[in-house]
């Protein structure tokens, strides 16, 4: 009897389909909660360092998106992403980290820009 040969691809291509599932759970997180902010009667005035943070929240999620079909890009728009936004975050309350979900995005973001530079590697 013998062991089936190791695939390194098999696992890469099981560990692109988890990261996209992942993804797809926070994109289908933050559009809940964006569509329950939608229908609240909270007052909403946002300063304009708040909108910043709601463009690169919205670069995030456009991020994830553009990651199911160009990984290495849409890895990249995450990380940025997320970087300008904890650069607000810092910027309206003295602290860097983001923290909580957010930093998810620079989990997904890495495991991207990861599979991106495999794929890409592979191609060459």
């Amino acid at each position: 009897m013998t062991t089936p040969a190791f695939d390194p691809h098999s696992i890469v291509r099981m560990v692109r389909r988890v990261v996209k599932a992942a993804s797809l759970l926070l994109l289908s997180f933050f559009l809940i909660m964006l569509l329950g902010h939608i229908g609240s009667d909270e007052p909403f005035t946002p300063t304009l360092l708040e909108w910043l943070m709601f463009g690169f929240l919205f670069g995030g999620l456009a991020g994830i998106v553009v990651a199911w079909w160009y990984e290495l890009v849409g890895g990249l728009l995450l990380v940025a992403s997320y970087a300008g936004f904890s650069l607000c975050n810092y910027l309206k309350g003295g602290r860097w980290f983001s923290g909580g979900i957010m930093f998810l995005f620079v989990v997904l973001g890495g495991a991207f820009m990861l599979l991106g530079w495999q794929r890409r590697r592979q191609h060459v």
